[in-house]
């Protein structure tokens, strides 16, 4: 296999804006030693606490690795 694994790592910081005290999420993914995905954004809900930010980046890098996995087995590459 080309590839042994899917990794997703995520970063947050909580109330990373000022003006409007939403938290910001970056993440990258990466397929073995390559990284095929990078993200930042600011979060859509204003969390009440770090382990909220942090919940809600968890949910957004799950969703990235999944959406590659999908998309390997559709091509016949299965991870």
């Amino acid at each position: 296999n080309m590839f042994d694994a899917i990794r997703v790592f995520v970063d947050t910081d909580r109330a990373g804006c000022a003006l409007t005290r939403r938290s910001t999420t970056g993440l990258a993914t990466m397929l073995g030693r390559h990284c095929v995905k990078h993200q930042s954004n600011i979060q859509s809900t204003i969390a009440l606490s770090s382990g909220e930010s942090e919940w809600y980046g968890l949910v957004k890098g799950t969703a990235s690795g999944l959406a590659l996995k999908s998309l390997l087995a559709g091509w016949g590459a299965h991870v």
